[in-house]
């Protein structure tokens, strides 16, 4: 359960990466600037998609215990 809460706290970190990415590939040409904005924005919801599997880990093993 430890590892689902440390998963879950580093998607703020993630997402403020993901903001700064996207800031950089803003200052390149357009082309490239819209396909890095892209893995930027894929990479951040993979990142929320394993938050969500995180919550859901906690919730089966807290409801497992009671």
């Amino acid at each position: 359960m430890r590892s689902s809460n440390e998963n879950i706290e580093s998607l703020t970190k993630l997402a403020s990466l993901c903001e700064e990415i996207n800031t950089l590939a803003l200052q390149q040409k357009s082309a490239i600037a819209i396909q890095v904005g892209y893995i930027a924005e894929s990479i951040r919801r993979t990142g929320e998609y394993a938050g969500d599997l995180s919550e859901c880990v906690i919730n089966h093993l807290t409801w497992a215990k009671a």
